[in-house]
């Protein structure tokens, strides 16, 4: 190991290699994907180079990468540690995969601020596959498991196996799926409020920990993520079904299905106007001054939940089959049923989206809530609120003439598909949300 750099405050003679890898680092794959953990680790970089790190703590990097107000009591407003704790997640995948090489490794200590440059040793194993970041991701290589732990080493395998199973089942709707043009829909809705635009992506991990650990994660408890947390439960006690547990729950995937959904969107909107962001990448003081589109339901986009109980349809777990989901209707009208359940005829599957426009936590942008009871359902979604003929319908139904005078609603699509593709989609119910 090379000296570390930046451990004290100084300043700093940096070789044309250390800059030179510097810059790999922060014009990656893993940091461009994230725009927020890219600006915090230049701000790092400019001022480990520059030998400013003595005036590097949280108060400065929220005044000057969030552009706080001076003053400011990080109690009140926690995003600078929330953020560099995702920064220090982001650094590690990097310097596991894409930065497997790289002669430096860039580090920010737990508990600190001011990071350190070190020098390692070259490995002498190759990187076989490079891992995909952020939004895009579909599934992460597993740690291997001793062998002789089968009963582990089956947990390992019940995870690779969902999450394989939901990229495979996403690239082969990527592959059957007519794309989107250039229309806006119902996107309209949002470009009336001159907000940004985060389209949010599933996390898909979160179905995995649902279906290994029989457990719904909360909002709450995703945001400090204390769900990794579980010394009192007896039962998980295990040290290697731990690292099962932490493995889903700290890991940054989501959805081809979700991914792709999230592209069309922006392509769809002006340059500029729209980005994809992952659920551990959002925080609370973007639903007061953004639009957001949450996609996948608050099973697998906790942000969800905090819309769920202005909502007359919500998805539930099926009582027959807790894996599986339906749409329970919470007050139905005359002729409406009181949930919408999937089932099958034949070789034609149906399947149900939800479909919500809110205002955000302070009036000034919309939220949009896309989730569904089967991935092609989730597919279907995102094209109805991309096609213009979705909006003309509704500007019909609530005879108004243009998209911002749509009220707040919701609705519910039926979904006819066979073999994982969506084909004729229809509305089968819906709601004005006061």
């Amino acid at each position: 190991m090379a000296s570390v750099r930046g451990s004290a405050p100084e300043i700093a003679r940096f070789s044309p290699e250390e800059h030179a890898s510097l810059e790999r680092l922060l014009t990656s794959d893993a940091m461009t994907r994230a725009p927020r953990l890219q600006a915090i680790l230049k701000f790092l970089i400019d001022a480990l180079i520059e030998g400013r790190t003595a005036t590097l703590n949280e108060q400065n990097i929220g005044q000057e990468v969030f552009h706080l107000r001076e003053g400011y009591s990080p109690g009140e407003d926690n995003i600078v540690r929330v953020s560099v704790r995702h920064l220090r997640t982001r650094l590690e995948e990097y310097y596991n995969t894409y930065g497997l090489n790289e002669p430096y490794v860039l580090e920010i200590p737990k508990g600190k601020y001011i990071p350190t440059l070190t020098g390692r040793t070259p490995p002498t194993t190759e990187l076989a596959l490079p891992l995909q970041f952020q939004s895009i991701d579909s599934a992460s290589p597993l740690p291997e498991i001793a062998s002789g732990k089968r009963r582990v080493t089956m947990v390992w395998i019940l995870v690779a196996c969902l999450l394989v199973a939901n990229a495979i089942s996403g690239y082969f709707l990527y592959r059957s799926a007519h794309p989107p043009g250039p229309e806006l829909g119902m996107l309209q809705m949002l470009q009336q409020t001159g907000s940004r635009t985060l389209v949010v992506v599933t996390d898909s991990n979160l179905q995995a920990y649902r279906q290994v650990f029989q457990k719904q994660v909360s909002l709450d408890s995703y945001l400090d993520r204390s769900y990794t947390h579980f010394e009192v439960e007896t039962a998980h006690t295990d040290p290697l079904l731990t690292r099962a547990r932490q493995y889903v729950s700290e890991t940054s995937d989501t959805s081809v299905t979700s991914a792709i959904i999230a592209a069309a969107i922006l392509k769809a909107e002006p340059p500029g106007t729209a980005f994809i962001r992952h659920p551990h990448d959002v925080s609370m003081r973007d639903f007061q001054h953004e639009n957001l589109i949450l996609l996948g339901g608050p099973w697998i986009n906790p942000w969800g939940q905090m819309f769920e109980e202005r909502l007359n349809f919500r998805r539930e777990p099926m009582s027959a089959s807790p894996a599986q989901s339906e749409i329970h209707n919470v007050k139905p009208l005359p002729g409406e049923p009181s949930a919408f359940i999937p089932y099958q005829e034949g070789e034609l599957t149906f399947n149900y989206a939800h479909i919500a426009v809110l205002p955000n936590m302070s009036g000034s942008g919309k939220v949009i809530l896309v989730g569904a009871t089967s991935l092609e359902a989730l597919e279907a979604g995102g094209r109805f609120i991309l096609q213009q003929e979705s909006v003309q319908k509704l500007m019909r139904t609530y005879g108004v003439s243009s998209a911002a005078q749509l009220p707040s609603l919701e609705l519910v699509l039926e979904v006819e598909g066979i073999q994982s593709v969506p084909d004729r989609v229809w509305i089968v119910a819906q709601r004005i949300v006061h």
